[in-house]
């Protein structure tokens, strides 16, 4: 009776065959009509404001990049809410890592710059990789995830973190000038910005590529939680301080 059985079982477990039919719906399908739900707001010669409201293919990104010769990419929610609400609680302490709590560092000057008219900016820090491409912080895997979507959105392969840190500066009763225009590094890069929190403090990038008395500003950009900035490090950038409420911005640097 059982070889009975288990031949009935073997005989319609490789005949009939369940149909798929009812799951078609829940099956991937290419969306033909993706470029259509890219909505692209342009802020200028060489910025792009990308809304991701809908699924936005690379193909899309990297065209608007030949076509226009865009410098600086703005995409607003870069990443999924729960992911953004992860790394906000975690940088602002509401939300252990691996049981440790995220630890900031006093710095005197953000600015670290020579310039004898230069604006001394305190503000805390944390470091996740040295300039010389090495983790020092075990924090760095919580951003691993979005340099990958990052680098996904503008079809690059891989890319080579040479230095990423975290800033958060804390409310000035008054607004001051910017901080001193600068470059991260000399090598050819670009940068990523991270925003943590909505916030004022302006990141302001400029038009020039070396060194100069003035700047010609190309953009300027406010911080929103979610918002990601892309842009050649080769051009000149500050911030502005804010004054309503605490800026927390993630800075890393790719090649």
């Amino acid at each position: 009776m059982k070889k009975i059985l288990i031949i009935i079982m073997f005989f319609f477990g490789c005949v009939i065959k369940p149909s798929i039919t009812p799951y078609e719906k829940y099956f991937f399908k290419e969306n033909k009509s993706a470029k259509k739900n890219v909505t692209a707001t342009f802020l200028g010669t060489t910025t792009i404001l990308i809304s991701e409201k809908s699924v936005i293919s690379r193909e899309d990104i990297r065209l608007k990049l030949l076509e226009n010769n865009i410098e600086i990419i703005v995409i607003d929610n870069i990443i999924d809410l729960d992911y953004q609400e992860q790394i906000k609680g975690i940088l602002l302490g509401d939300i252990n890592y691996k049981d440790y709590e995220f630890p900031w560092y006093y710095t005197k000057d953000v600015t670290k710059s020579d310039s004898p008219n230069s604006q001394k900016r305190p503000a805390f820090t944390h470091g996740y990789v040295k300039l010389s491409g090495l983790v020092i912080s075990e924090f760095h895997d919580i951003f691993l995830n979005l340099i990958k979507i990052c680098c996904h959105k503008l079809q690059m392969t891989e890319v080579d973190v040479i230095q990423g840190r975290s800033f958060l500066q804390l409310p000035l009763s008054q607004k001051t000038n910017v901080d001193t225009p600068h470059i991260d590094t000399d090598d050819k890069h670009f940068v990523m910005l991270y925003y943590v929190l909505d916030s004022d403090g302006d990141t302001i990038i400029y038009n020039e590529k070396v060194e100069s008395k003035e700047y010609t500003v190309n953009k300027s950009i406010t911080p929103k939680q979610g918002r990601v900035v892309l842009f050649d490090g080769g051009l000149y950038h500050t911030a502005e301080q804010p004054t309503k409420g605490t800026r927390c911005v993630v800075n890393y640097n790719l090649v």
